[in-house]
């Protein structure tokens, strides 16, 4: 998907370099590419509720799909 390293391939990267169980998580959500609507946003109480969204959904399959970046996040393995 345009060149970039997704959920999948990202978890089998990071295993193979001797990390242990991989959680993959979208960064950016709704507002990814489109941080001008997220800064339109004036009203902390709107702010946080769309940040309590993306923490709840972060591992959300479609989330990270509609993330520009994501984050992986894992422990070497013994």
């Amino acid at each position: 998907v345009r060149g970039v390293l997704r959920e999948v391939e990202a978890g089998s990267r990071i295993q193979e370099a001797g990390f242990g169980q991989v959680r993959v998580l979208g960064t950016e959500g709704p507002f990814g590419g489109r941080m001008e609507r997220w800064q339109a946003i004036r009203s902390p109480r709107v702010r946080k509720a769309w940040l309590d969204l993306a923490l709840e959904h972060a591992e959300d399959p479609g989330f990270v799909w509609g993330s520009e970046h994501i984050l992986a996040v894992s422990r070497r393995s013994p």
